[in-house]
């Protein structure tokens, strides 16, 4: 072999050498990327955080960041312009948020994530760090998980917030767009319902938009007049009352640059990215955080938080595709026992019963009510929850599907070794039964129940 040769495959080896040190220093965060114009630039990166100062017109900078715990911490400080941050996953877009000056947030994340954070105008610096800043204190926190515009649950609400609000308490959080919790408090001053009405046009055709739901609203009005709502989820309806919320703002005195306009362009924001791809991770992560921005405002208060049952389980992952953890779970990780979460949509008693016949043989099955699923899932109104009695000998050998309905969707306590009866009505007025059974099994680490081959 010629010395030419030999100096060829040598320079070849250093060369990849080179560019696998490089692609794992880079994939361990050890090395960002940046592109723009800035100057005074300053770094320093490492697999579980990363620190930038500079003076910048217009500049982005990503890498990767391994955190030690759940969460990462984002601090800002900056003397004038604008810095927006976006976490990805993979592919999927976790956290995504613009802010103005300084600035603290923190972001629930799992595993390896990609960063990138975008700069204008900006004289400051930033800082994203795995040693997450725990409340010294916090106030109480009372979650209540519920199945939306069920009139028992509501009326429950209405007791429990009752008896806070008899104690003291004003701030009341709602799974809602801050837009949406906007109008409820200028309805709440208002002298009409013309507020009220026009937010309920806006979310036809949601689970929420519902005559019960509407008399819930008025009865705060009417019995609890100082209530003040916080609205902490994603961009819901952006193109109407998120608009609409713009259009008011400024026909009302607020500036383009107020908090009040920006949480709402925010907001819009949210809504957008999460409906681009129905990214539920990115949803749930959403829910966290801005709830963690309100209640931060609030020095410490207690409040309570009315959510569906899905967000407010403290030991729960996302309900869609269970794989982060929701958000009653990552307060509870946040605040420890200050938070509390009652899950209301269990019905202790049977409120019917009726016979039925499986495989030939009869049998009693006892309700426990229906879910309302309009606005939830296309083409379903609700579903009915029967628990069939004593039918589990009979059908424990029964071939199961890959169908699953988790104990979370249940109205009542699931136990290993019962049979149910699942009913779903349709918009269109037809029915369809799935026939479940409790053998102990799980899905996505959830107990779940597995759908019987069985025909009516």
């Amino acid at each position: 072999m010629s010395k030419k040769v030999k100096s060829g495959i040598i320079t070849a080896i250093f060369f990849l050498i080179f560019i696998i040190a490089f692609g794992t220093a880079k994939y361990f965060g050890f090395i960002s990327s940046r592109s723009g114009s800035y100057t005074g630039f300053s770094e320093h990166a490492g697999m579980h955080g990363w620190e930038i100062s500079l003076n910048s017109s217009k500049a982005t900078f990503k890498k990767a960041v391994f955190p030690e715990g759940g969460f990462l911490e984002f601090a800002s400080e900056s003397e004038e312009g604008v810095i927006s941050i976006s976490v990805k996953s993979g592919r999927n877009v976790i956290y995504e948020a613009s802010y103005i000056g300084t600035n603290t947030v923190v972001i629930p994340v799992t595993g390896r994530v990609i960063v990138t954070v975008k700069v204008e105008n900006f004289k400051g610096g930033f800082k994203i760090s795995p040693n997450v800043s725990l409340p010294d204190k916090a106030g109480e926190i009372y979650l209540f998980g519920e199945e939306h515009s069920n009139e028992r649950i509501l009326e429950e609400e209405l007791e429990h917030w009752r008896g806070y609000y008899d104690a003291g308490m004003r701030d009341l959080f709602v799974e809602l767009p801050y837009y949406d919790a906007f109008f409820l408090n200028e309805w709440m001053k208002a002298d009409d319902d013309r507020l009220l009405n026009d937010l309920f046009v806006d979310m036809d055709g949601t689970a929420a938009c519902t005559a019960q739901v509407h008399d819930f609203y008025k009865n705060i009005k009417e019995e609890f007049p100082e209530t003040v709502f916080h609205g902490t989820d994603v961009g819901h309806q952006y193109d109407t009352s998120g608009a609409r919320c713009l259009e008011y703002l400024l026909a009302n005195g607020y500036s383009e640059s107020s908090e009040e306009y920006l949480r709402t362009l925010e907001t819009i924001e949210q809504g957008k990215t999460y409906y681009a791809t129905n990214n539920h991770v990115f949803r749930e992560n959403m829910l966290f955080a801005n709830f963690l921005r309100e209640y931060k405002a609030l020095a410490g208060r207690p409040v309570m938080g009315i959510y569906g049952s899905a967000h407010t389980d403290l030991y729960g992952l996302d309900y869609m595709t269970a794989t982060v953890p929701c958000m009653g779970n990552n307060l509870r990780a946040y605040f420890g026992d200050a938070v509390m979460s009652t899950d209301l949509t269990l019905v202790t008693e049977p409120v019917d019963t009726m016979t039925v016949t499986i495989m030939g043989k009869e049998y009693t099955a006892v309700s426990y009510g229906s879910q309302n699923l309009a606005g939830v899932f296309e083409g379903y109104e609700s579903r009915e929850c029967w628990r069939i009695e004593n039918a589990y000998e009979d059908l424990k050998d029964v071939k199961t599907l890959d169908n699953v309905l988790p104990y979370d969707n249940y109205l009542m306590n699931v136990e290993t070794g019962q049979v149910f009866m699942i009913v779903y009505n349709m918009t269109d007025g037809s029915k369809r039964v799935e026939y479940h059974r409790a053998d102990g099994d799980t899905w996505n680490g959830k107990p779940a129940t597995y759908q019987m081959n069985i025909s009516e």
